[in-house]
């Protein structure tokens, strides 16, 4: 009975840790990232500024409607006696309705320029959380790979430790001489070591993921065992026409250009014909009659300004905005290039981290045999105990080694992906 209650316990309070403890994947992370991070917060606010800055300007087009007020006292009013006496209170009420029939283009352009800023903003956005995106696997797949560290540590730890009584045994029976107890109490105490590092990096990869994604940088979680080394299904073909036609940055660019086109049209409906349409409607004193007693007119009129001679200004201004057009122009080809040379970059990188993968697990079954074969023959007495801690070495490298690929491998792949274009998709 005593031992169903200590074993109920045990599964009790083991059941609490894992509660307190929340269990994290890299896609919750993901998640948990792109709703925290403030420079993709920061980046949506300024889609928003831009997109209202965009719908004001397209209010340009309707008629605009304004009222003012005004009054004056004259002190010493003007008199012509018999003929003419100023009124001492003026007053008046005016409402005025004017409408823009011709701008040269200005508010199309006006417009139409603010609509790219809008589509470069957006494009921000997505670089900004595609870059997160980047860093949010880098750092969970480091953390999980310093959790398979740690365990390792530990399992050579174990090992070690396990040798370390067989040759006390031995030697506390005469068997062997104290010489091999002293070595291995080396290795010993430098698996202690190496399992309290593991156990720092460890908590340190934990509190970066947790400032990531928005977590109290204290607070306990818990990651995937190990690193996973399923291939990804993904079409690779044609990778650099994908990245030049969807990455944010080329994107962004090309709407740069489309920008200071607008910019030219903007700069040309300056010295361009305008006309604009109005009425007004006046209520106050002095009246039409010129009497004392408050009344109504009106009156409708029509402007037209044309800008006849500048001295070539207006070709000077325009011709500015086309070669920062040009300038833009160029700017592109280089990002072309650069992007070009980081996609084949970045796939010939994931290619490798698929074959380190398949040789350090090669390398570690290998070893894992050969630690094997060392134990059998140091218990049979054949081989010196300096074979054995050597080959124990050599599996506790290998598995490192194969972390570390698994680790590499999920990383170039997430920067494979990012390099095309494809790393954040926008829902």
């Amino acid at each position: 009975m005593k031992v169903s209650r200590a074993v109920l316990i045990i599964i009790f309070m083991t059941s609490l840790i894992n509660f307190a403890q929340e269990k994290l994947n890299r896609d919750l992370c993901r998640e948990l990232a792109l709703n925290y991070n403030q420079d993709v917060k920061s980046a949506k606010l300024q889609t928003r500024s831009i997109e209202s800055t965009k719908n004001a300007f397209g209010k340009d087009y309707y008629p605009k409607l304004g009222l003012s007020a005004n009054y004056e006292f004259i002190g010493n009013p003007v008199i012509i006696e018999n003929i003419f006496a100023t009124i001492k209170n003026r007053y008046n009420v005016n409402a005025t309705l004017l409408q823009e029939l011709y701008t040269g283009g200005r508010i199309s352009s006006q417009y139409a320029l603010n609509e790219s800023y809008e589509n470069i903003a957006r494009e921000n956005e997505n670089l900004t959380s595609a870059n997160l995106l980047l860093e949010i696997d880098n750092t969970y797949w480091k953390t999980v790979a310093d959790n398979e560290n740690e365990r390792l540590a530990t399992l050579y730890l174990k090992t070690i430790s396990d040798l370390f009584k067989v040759i006390k045994n031995k030697v506390d029976a005469e068997l062997i001489s104290k010489n091999d107890l002293l070595i291995t109490e080396v290795r010993l105490n430098d698996a202690k070591l190496s399992v309290l590092e593991s156990e720092n990096r460890l908590r340190i990869s934990k509190m970066e993921l947790n400032r990531l994604i928005g977590y109290e940088v204290t607070k306990s979680i818990n990651v995937d065992d190990e690193i996973s080394i399923e291939l990804y299904e993904n079409d690779f073909e044609n990778i650099v026409e994908r990245a030049i036609s969807q990455r944010p940055e080329l994107l962004m660019q090309l709407q740069n250009i489309e920008a200071n086109k607008h910019s030219e049209d903007l700069t040309a409906s300056e010295y361009l014909p305008k006309w604009s349409l109005g009425a007004n409607a006046l209520w106050g004193v002095p009246s039409p009659d010129l009497t004392n007693d408050p009344a109504f007119n009106y009156s409708v009129f029509s402007t037209v300004s044309v800008p006849l001679f500048l001295w070539n200004k207006s070709s000077l201004d325009v011709q500015a905005q086309t070669l920062l057009t040009d300038s833009q122009k160029e700017q592109l080809e280089k990002l072309k290039e650069i992007v070009t040379l980081e996609v084949q970059s970045t796939k010939y990188s994931y290619d490798e981290a698929i074959k380190r993968v398949e040789l350090t697990g090669t390398s570690l079954k290998k070893a894992m045999e050969n630690l094997e074969i060392m134990t059998t023959r140091y218990n049979e007495g054949l081989s010196p105990i300096l074979e054995v801690l050597d080959a124990q070495v050599f599996w506790d490298k290998a598995y490192a080694d194969h972390i570390e690929a698994k680790r590499l491998y999920q990383v170039s792949y997430s920067a494979l992906l990012k390099s095309i274009g494809e790393l954040y998709v926008v829902k």
